[in-house]
């Protein structure tokens, strides 16, 4: 960005985006010439978000609960934007195929990068790389960079859950207990599968911020810092406290807002 211009961006995306909101409420007196719109929605519902010509949002506001759709607007400043009006777009919180590949880890090892233990199969490099490529090329992601490609766009990816899952004894929760016990060679892999991720998204036009290395534990989960952990919720008027392991604190929003930030400001994203 040169001179006084402001640069307009859109940050729009599924619940992941409100760390990234709370991350903007910090950082704006960082960024004085960067304007920023949000424009989300549970990812139910932003799965709904269409493009109609250069146009992009909720065109059929029917399918949406009234309670949520006023919680909207209430938020938003419009819920249908022209993409026209962006310099760049970010798109926040996409599936990247993490849950598949943490699946995949728990059961292979891969040839120089993660040790195979017990009765763990192993998988060559260039096995697991042709997988990382598939899932990659198949993620939810790979649909929403199309939605939304008119300028740059960018993506960051939804985290990967957070290690706070490893004390629950529900089934989501078991199903990472093997990541636990066998953490090496953990964030190399997810290496490889982000480098192959950025790769696909590329392949679209658009860049990818990935999760920091920094943000994750050893055994590949999201460090508990960067989560929400325990919240209350109240349904049907009854409080309870619930421990969110899917969504990510402000601080960790800071940070790869930061980052996209400081590359969009100096043109490195088109």
């Amino acid at each position: 960005m040169t001179g006084k211009k402001t640069l307009r961006l859109l940050a729009t995306g599924n619940s992941h985006l409100g760390a990234v909101k709370l991350a903007w409420d910090r950082l704006a007196l960082q960024y004085p010439r960067v304007e920023v719109q949000f424009l989300g929605a549970p990812r139910e519902t932003f799965d709904s978000f269409a493009r109609q010509g250069s146009r992009f949002g909720l065109f059929d506001e029917s399918q949406v609960p009234k309670r949520m759709l006023e919680g909207m607007k209430a938020a938003m400043p419009a819920l249908i934007v022209d993409l026209a009006d962006f310099d760049a777009v970010l798109a926040v919180g996409p599936d990247w195929g993490e849950i598949v590949l943490l699946g995949l880890l728990q059961r292979f090892g891969v040839d120089g990068i993660r040790p195979a233990k017990g009765a763990m199969d192993m998988l060559s490099a260039g096995a697991y790389a042709a997988f990382c490529a598939d899932i990659a090329a198949t993620s939810r992601a790979v649909g929403v960079v199309k939605k939304l490609a008119l300028g740059p766009v960018a993506v960051i990816p939804r985290p990967i859950r957070s290690e706070l899952i490893l004390q629950s004894t529900e089934a989501d929760g078991r199903q990472f207990q093997a990541l636990a016990g066998h953490p090496d060679g953990m964030i190399a892999a997810i290496g490889v599968h982000q480098a192959a991720f950025a790769r696909v998204i590329a392949g679209h036009g658009a860049a990818v911020i990935a999760q920091p290395a920094e943000t994750l534990a050893p055994c590949g989960l999201t460090r508990s810092a960067c989560s929400i952990g325990q919240k209350t919720v109240t349904t049907r008027g009854e409080a309870r406290v619930v421990v969110d392991v899917v969504h990510m604190t402000a601080d960790y929003g800071a940070i790869v807002l930061a980052q996209y930030l400081d590359r969009v400001v100096a043109g490195d994203l088109g």
